[in-house]
């Protein structure tokens, strides 16, 4: 595709989602989806030997008639799946030497680009991304992203764990997109920051947060109008410190290797992008609306996406159930983090989600300052603290005990023993940021 029609792409998808991508109620949402799918669906299963075959050639059926698919299944009928004829054992091959070498630009085949994520929790899941499809996203992003402009020149400083052609898609004049490698040193960073001075930061709260304080000390001075959070689970505390330190409202994008599943509103609250996808809600704890979506993707056609499961926990905000769009109260972390202790009155497990675990530790006390959580695969857990005040550590160390068996009695549940350790928590920005990871589910 030549650079003409990317750009006419990109404004397309723009005033589509910033003017008229407009829903009068849920109902309209609801309709729109259903004709959107079986357009979607006819596509697809003429050019994905895999749904042709599922369907027998029948793309005339309902989205609940099509079987749920996860990770697993996706990645071991890819060969299938995809619809652009890659196979996953070269396009494994190109990603392992692009994560070695660092260098992301040999990560196409003729007009796809192609990725991984971090396999945080086990292998991980490929994406594609076809040179029209890089124009939507791009296009659709500027679009929703209500608090920037297509005409606007921006600097755009990405520092994700790796690189990808993605990114390349831009319109040069106006948009211009430099990637930052969070595994040089936070130096190296800060210095070629303060050189290009973004006018749109994107990175993890990992990365903002070590950025927060080198803003704090004076070393980093850039202003940017925007930053945006993505890839980990932005809890409220690090929002609040990020947020003061910049002196800017944070925006949050929930970006998968998936899609675009969500994002921040002008109201600075998370919504599902129910206009890009559809989403099925299956609840795991109906009571706190605890959630784990299955995502169908309306416009992806170079891997195609229908009710795939994906492994994160959402809480739904009931209180806005007249939205058209399904607001978040917050993304609680993915399914591998959800501990299961034993009830104290029978032989059931109960699970406990990784808030209720950050809600006791990091309130316990004020000179916690981080914290990393293991269950071993014994049953026991391991706590990290990183401290404000190595004097405290024994005023930390009762408050923490106090608070997890004050966890444990709520919900009557037996907790494990439990090993305390006081030491700086190592950052590896070659990986997702997790402080909850229970290592005795992933023997399961």
């Amino acid at each position: 595709m030549r650079e003409w029609q990317k750009n006419l792409l990109i404004c397309y998808y723009f005033f589509k989602y910033r003017y008229f991508s407009n829903f009068k109620n849920k109902n309209s949402l609801i309709h729109w989806q259903k004709r959107k799918f079986k357009k979607h669906l006819r596509w697809i299963v003429k050019n994905s030997p895999y749904y042709r075959d599922l369907l027998n050639g029948n793309s005339d059926v309902s989205l609940t008639d099509i079987p749920v698919i996860n990770k697993s299944e996706l990645m071991k009928n890819f060969d299938r799946i995809n619809t652009v004829g890659l196979k996953k054992k070269n396009v494994f091959s190109k990603i392992k030497k692009a994560e070695q070498t660092r260098n992301f630009k040999e990560l196409t085949v003729d007009d796809i680009a192609f990725g991984a994520s971090s396999g945080t929790s086990g292998r991980p899941v490929i994406f594609l991304a076809s040179s029209s499809e890089r124009a939507r996203y791009i296009g659709t992003i500027m679009g929703k992203a209500k608090q920037n402009h297509l005409f606007w020149k921006n600097r755009l400083a990405l520092v994700l764990r790796s690189n990808n052609p993605i990114y390349d898609t831009k319109s040069k004049k106006r948009h211009q997109f430099k990637y930052f490698d969070p595994t040089t040193s936070l130096d190296k960073i800060v210095e070629d920051l303060n050189s290009y001075n973004p006018t749109v930061l994107f990175a993890p709260p990992s990365m903002l947060l070590q950025l927060a304080k080198e803003a704090k000390q004076g070393e980093l001075k850039i202003n940017p109008r925007e930053i945006t959070s993505v890839a980990e689970v932005l809890t409220l505390e690090d929002k609040k410190n990020i947020e003061d330190s910049f002196n800017i409202k944070l925006h949050e994008y929930y970006q998968t290797a998936e899609g675009h599943i969500g994002m921040t509103h002008l109201d600075h609250e998370i919504y599902l992008n129910e206009d890009l996808i559809i989403i099925e809600k299956d609840y795991i704890d109906k009571k706190s609306e605890r959630f784990v979506p299955i995502i169908t993707d309306l416009y992806r056609k170079s891997l195609p996406l229908i009710r795939y499961r994906l492994d994160d926990i959402l809480v739904e905000d009931v209180d806005n159930l007249d939205n058209v769009f399904t607001r978040l109260k917050q993304i609680d972390g993915r399914c591998d983090d959800v501990i299961y202790l034993k009830s104290k009155e029978s032989d059931s497990l109960v699970p406990l989600y990784p808030d209720f675990f950050r809600r006791n530790i990091i309130f316990c006390n004020d000179n916690i300052n981080d914290y990393l959580l293991e269950e071993t695969t014994s049953g026991v857990f391991e706590l990290t603290l990183e401290a404000e005040n190595i004097q405290s550590f024994k005023e930390i160390k009762t408050d923490v005990l106090a608070s997890l068996e004050k966890l444990s009695q709520k919900f009557e549940v037996i907790l494990p023993e439990v090993r305390l350790n006081f030491e700086k928590i190592p950052i590896n920005f070659d990986k997702k940021k997790r402080r909850i990871i229970s290592k005795r589910r992933q023997q399961y």
